[in-house]
């Protein structure tokens, strides 16, 4: 075939195949749009837990004048960031042996836990 009989058929079977696509859509109908969904998040998702109430206590060393020190960790031999004195009222972050705790100053520290009652 020459080159201009091959142009002239592409050209009539384009014109076919659009004019076939043009005959079935409906002019009163907009044409079809492409939407996009989203799929579900199939995965398991952590619920956030209510965190408990802080637990409270107070220094109790049954002296009336007692103090107890406040340690940078659970030990005797920690540094003493503070003097805690009788009644102060303590928040209990991490209760056991020697408590993790905070001041009503917001400093936070270890206490042995006999005196936090």
């Amino acid at each position: 075939m020459k080159k201009g009989c091959t142009v002239f058929m592409l050209f009539t079977l384009m014109v076919l195949i659009f004019g076939v696509v043009g005959a079935l859509a409906r002019p009163d109908e907009p044409a079809p749009m492409a939407t996009v969904t989203q799929e579900p998040d199939l995965m398991p998702t952590k619920q956030a837990k209510a965190s408990p109430t802080p637990q409270q206590c107070a220094i109790v060393t049954g002296l009336q004048d007692g103090r107890v020190n406040l340690r940078s960790c659970g030990s005797l031999g920690c540094l003493v960031l503070s003097v805690l004195v009788e009644g102060e009222p303590l928040t209990i972050l991490q209760p056991g042996a020697w408590s993790q705790v905070r001041t009503g100053a917001g400093v936070t520290g270890f206490v042995n836990s006999s005196f936090c009652k």
